[in-house]
């Protein structure tokens, strides 16, 4: 174990994967559709300016470029308030929005440091991605929660991690093969449509769902893990 790491308890899977399934839930009941409908939009956007993306390779990198930020802002505007619910506090939207802002440069950098060790482990025989995955999965959460810098939140969500990974890993495993059959009934179902918007949209929106749904469950584990189970409160609590 790291040098001065408590280590902290996990929670029953059900519990993180039912919470998790309420993305809706929020104290700041205005957050939620702002941030859901920002990321949907910016995943659907691609598709309706596909035309024109396909006749200009700066334009396509420029509106990737543009789409990568702002769904992760969204997300991690999301993140902030539901950390902040899960110590007993409430976000207002103008403050969370004003929080994730001012630490703009490194939750940018930090998210593209994060993507790029992913992808080099993928690259690595596949397993060393997942396991760089858990391993700085909390780095965005110490750069909200504690205000440190890319490289320290990296190097502290890896002593997080620690001993946890494959905790971590089951939650991950039961989360998506709880989603998996739903999901792919509705993904066949979007198969049988003629209209191709149709089709990007209900994408859109699961992938919409899916994103705030990981955050919640990420800022769950990143709390019980950081904070102890006692000191943290649950909306079903």
């Amino acid at each position: 174990m790291f040098k001065g790491r408590k280590p902290r308890n996990l929670r029953n899977i059900k519990h993180y994967i039912l919470n998790s399934l309420k993305f809706y839930e929020l104290k700041n009941e205005n957050l939620t559709p702002v941030i859901f409908v920002v990321i949907l939009f910016t995943g659907f956007s691609g598709t309706i300016v596909s035309d024109m993306l396909a006749e200009s390779v700066y334009l396509n990198v420029l509106y990737n470029a543009i789409s990568f930020i702002v769904l992760n802002l969204a997300s991690t505007v999301y993140l902030e308030a539901y950390l902040k619910e899960l110590k007993g506090e409430v976000c207002p939207f103008k403050s969370c929005i004003n929080h994730v802002l001012g630490k703009f440069y490194k939750i940018i950098i930090a998210y593209v440091a994060f993507v790029a060790i992913i992808i080099t482990g993928l690259f690595l025989l596949i397993i060393p991605g997942i396991v760089f995955y858990f391993m700085f999965m909390f780095n965005i959460c110490y750069i909200l929660d504690k205000n440190i810098g890319v490289i320290e939140a990296f190097n502290t969500s890896r002593n997080l991690s620690y001993g946890r990974k494959m905790e971590i890993f089951a939650i991950y495993v039961v989360f998506n093969l709880t989603l998996f059959f739903p999901l792919l009934l509705i993904f066949i179902i979007a198969t049988y449509t003629t209209n191709n918007l149709m089709f990007s949209f209900i994408i859109s929106f699961i992938t919409s769902v899916l994103t705030i749904m990981q955050q919640r469950l990420v800022a769950m584990l990143y709390t019980d893990l950081e904070y102890g189970i006692s000191n943290v409160r649950r909306n079903d609590e």
